[in-house]
């Protein structure tokens, strides 16, 4: 009796095709991954690629997106039991992930992406993580501190993008440490603004 053959979904196919894309672009690089490898590792043909994805440029421009939203899903979801854990947590895991990151963002290095496309997946990459560090310390949405917020994120994410790998390998807990204890002292010396009358 032959067994049933599983279907994949729609999503399911594409997540798949991007997650070996992925791998493909790290070991051989942008130049030296072709549609046809990508199609023959991921068991499809490539008119099912380019059913997906118009081109090449394409493919690596979703596999940017898709690892970022892979990246940001393994963050810790602040609780609010205790805002120093969360936040020391969160940043703790961001420094790990960081190597990671790099090992992608290496590929789009001196690759003709627009400026627009980086962009906007860099503001919403930021934007994710504003939005759990100011879970983890507690913030209302119209808080003062949400721009030291915004500013220590910044901050946070050009160290783990240029910062050299063998400057915090090894050393991810304490450096997440030090930048929870930067970010508390930024919001620690924001000046108290008396709420405006009516």
């Amino acid at each position: 009796m032959r067994k049933p053959v599983l279907r994949r979904t729609h999503s399911e196919r594409e997540q798949q095709i991007l997650d070996i894309a992925a791998r493909l672009f790290l070991e051989r690089g942008f130049e030296g991954m072709s549609l046809s490898d990508l199609a023959r590792e991921a068991g499809v043909t490539r008119n099912l690629v380019y059913h997906y994805f118009p081109n090449k440029g394409a493919v690596f421009e979703a596999v940017l997106v898709h690892r970022a939203e892979r990246l940001l899903e393994r963050l810790p979801e602040p609780e609010g039991s205790d805002s120093a854990e969360d936040l020391l947590a969160l940043i703790e895991t961001l420094v790990r992930l960081g190597s990671e990151c790099r090992a992608i963002l290496r590929l789009s290095l001196g690759r003709p992406m627009r400026k627009q496309f980086l962009y906007a997946h860099t503001a919403w990459a930021k934007e994710q993580l504003e939005v759990r560090l100011a879970l983890a310390l507690g913030l209302s949405p119209d808080d003062p501190a949400q721009r030291a917020v915004s500013a220590f994120t910044g901050m946070l994410l050009h160290f783990l993008m240029d910062a050299p790998e063998e400057l915090y390998r090894g050393r991810e807990r304490e450096w997440a440490e030090y930048f929870a204890r930067i970010l508390r002292e930024m919001i620690e010396r924001l000046p108290v603004t008396e709420p405006k009358p009516f």
